[in-house]
């Protein structure tokens, strides 16, 4: 009997020990998942794109998928939307003899050229591609008289933000980008883009204008 007693005085601060340390084990397990659950859900980032175009109105104004995919752009949870028909910007060529390097119609199927003397200047001074002024003469529904047989075109760049899942999106930052385009006769053919710039800016847009993802 004493040797049992004995037995069970050695064993008793052993099982204690062992539930202790399982216990603690269980804690830590679950302390860790709780961990790591929080941080997920904390790291689901937003959705930060631009695009070109009418989309919602002032800086906060909400953004449907309709409008974003009026515009050929979709929004899938946890990706950034990607520009659906890259095109290799090309440097401007020839400057010196005003070469016409692109050629496209405005809204209206007027047709529209950008030589290489203005692009240079709409590349370096601007930090715009070719892409812009096409967009902007494309999309604008209205144009304005700027001088002889120039016409000036407006078109909003807007910087979209949608919470992971891509909704709740609504606009955070708004740009009017300016397109000069000149129909006068110039070297058999017509002068075309004057200048593109964005209003307010005496030098460079910033990167979310030439980034914009219909372009």
């Amino acid at each position: 009997m004493r040797y049992l007693h004995a037995t069970r005085r050695h064993l008793l601060p052993l099982i204690a020990s062992a539930a202790a340390m399982l216990l603690t084990a269980s804690t830590t397990a679950a302390a860790a998942q709780g961990a790591v659950g929080s941080r997920t859900s904390v790291d689901h980032g937003d959705i930060t794109f631009s695009v070109l175009g009418d989309v919602g109105n002032e800086v906060g104004s909400r953004v449907t998928r309709a409008e974003l995919s009026l515009l050929g752009i979709t929004v899938a949870p946890g990706n950034t939307p990607q520009r659906a028909d890259p095109h290799r910007t090309s440097s401007a060529q020839a400057v010196a003899t005003n070469n016409v390097l692109f050629r496209w119609n405005d809204y209206g199927n007027r047709e529209v050229v950008l030589r290489s003397q203005p692009y240079a200047k709409i590349l370096t001074k601007h930090n715009l591609t070719y892409r812009t002024p096409r967009v902007v003469t494309q999309r604008a529904t209205s144009r304005s008289h700027d001088g002889g047989q120039a016409w000036r075109y407006r078109l909003a760049a807007k910087e979209i933000r949608c919470d992971f899942w891509g909704n709740n999106c609504k606009v955070i930052r708004t740009v009017w980008v300016r397109t000069v385009v000149d129909f006068r006769a110039y070297q058999g053919d017509k002068y075309g883009v004057v200048t593109a710039y964005c209003e307010g800016y005496d030098g460079p847009c910033p990167d979310f204008v030439k980034n914009a993802l219909n372009q």
